[in-house]
């Protein structure tokens, strides 16, 4: 060793490799690859599949988190359609002078 080189650790070195591991010593997070699995929550829409609440949890045990809302919280209540933004057609149509 040239003298002002510390020694590396082989641990500090094995750390930071990007190649992939042994996939027996491998751990999954918790709750990967196990979306909409819950089988609590199918039971639920089994019995009852109007059930808002179970709609709900099943949807978000299908979400990433940190994803996309869920469409079951999407404005708008069964088959009416989500409440206007505001837009009036009449007011817009005086705007463009027709």
């Amino acid at each position: 060793m040239a003298q002002g080189e510390l020694p590396i650790d082989d641990a500090a070195i094995d750390s930071l490799s990007v190649a992939p591991g042994d996939p027996a010593n491998e751990k999954q997070p918790a709750g990967s690859a196990d979306a909409g699995s819950d089988e609590a929550i199918a039971e639920r829409l089994e019995d009852d599949p109007d059930d808002c609440e179970a709609k709900l949890d099943r949807g978000l045990d299908e979400s990433m988190d940190a994803s996309d809302v869920p469409a079951l919280t999407q404005p708008g209540a069964g088959d009416e359609p989500a409440p206007s933004s505001g837009f009036d057609e009449a007011a817009e149509a005086s705007l463009r002078g027709v």
